[in-house]
């Protein structure tokens, strides 16, 4: 018999929401740990999450067929909200983890759209002060909510959301959406 010939055949459903929870993750934790990166390892956790959370909601609103060239184009809150009604989840901007979404996807925007900020500051202390704070710097007001806290808050947010709409989506939607795979089968041509 001739060297036989095989058909592979493989699908995947793609939405990049995994790896950019999984970055944000190991963002968090990293900047928890480890003080080195800290600041970089901060801003990574909440970009990251916030990528994710988005993507997510992407992935999950072009599974609905929610009008999706307008769903796309909405703000990120706003495709949370409609979501939720979409699914019957009850949603209060004021509870969490919709609290701290809203503020993370607030913050994304400052990030992403970041704007100069002239900063001074001025104080009198003692020379044993002034050793101490030697290598402090102003801080813009976008840099005041780079924190660990901040961090971890989003991150377990962002957990929660997809905890959330994981119990209440239908499986036939859910299935590619809330876990990373791929089938694929093999036969003789």
């Amino acid at each position: 018999m001739p060297n036989p010939k095989f058909r592979r055949t493989q699908e995947r459903y793609y939405s990049p929401h995994h790896r950019l929870f999984q970055i944000a993750g190991i963002a968090v934790k990293d900047a928890i740990k480890s003080k080195a990166g800290l600041d970089l390892n901060i801003l990574k956790a909440i970009t990251f999450s916030a990528l994710g959370a988005e993507a997510f909601l992407n992935a999950l609103g072009y599974r609905t067929n929610l009008e999706w060239e307008t769903f796309e184009k909405r703000a990120t809150g706003e495709k949370l909200e409609i979501l939720c009604g979409f699914f019957n989840l009850p949603f209060e901007k004021t509870l969490e983890p919709w609290q701290a979404l809203n503020c993370l996807f607030q913050l994304r925007n400052d990030i992403v759209h970041g704007k100069p900020e002239h900063l001074r500051t001025e104080h009198v202390m003692p020379e044993v002060a002034l050793e101490k704070t030697r290598f402090d710097h102003p801080k813009s007001s976008l840099e005041t909510q780079l924190t660990v806290g901040n961090a971890d808050r989003y991150f377990e947010a962002t957990k929660n959301m997809l905890e959330t709409f994981r119990k209440t989506v239908p499986q036939d939607i859910a299935f590619d959406i809330f876990q990373e795979g791929w089938s694929g089968s093999v036969s003789l041509t």
